[in-house]
């Protein structure tokens, strides 16, 4: 299994909550529709509140494969399905987002 996580900031000035409903309704199901066959699991997170430190991003993302064919077929798909306002479902969450950055992971569960 490959997981990837992506963090991402808002741009100042970003309503938090008008994004993240578009976040979950709008952007999560573009991308379902697009590629959802080749995801085994699909996280998204939103920091709701600060327990320790200045935090430095709003969300996260968290997505599982099977294997690096399964993820290169996810992303294509995003790079490449355009939506009615033109863009593609990645330029779209793109442009809406700042500082962000994904990651491939090793994941270690102590308790599951």
């Amino acid at each position: 299994m490959l997981k990837r996580l992506t963090v991402y900031s808002l741009p100042e000035g970003t309503d938090g909550e008008a994004f993240w409903k578009y976040h979950v309704q709008g952007h999560t199901a573009d991308c379902m529709r697009a590629s959802s066959q080749w995801r085994k699991k699909y996280v998204i997170n939103r920091v709701t509140k600060t327990l320790y430190g200045k935090p430095q991003f709003f969300g996260l993302i968290e997505t599982w494969w099977e294997n690096k064919e399964a993820m290169e077929k996810d992303m294509q798909a995003l790079k490449t399905t355009r939506l009615p306002n033109g863009k593609t479902i990645e330029e779209d969450f793109s442009s809406q987002v700042a500082g962000a950055f994904s990651v491939l992971v090793e994941e270690f569960v102590v308790k599951g």
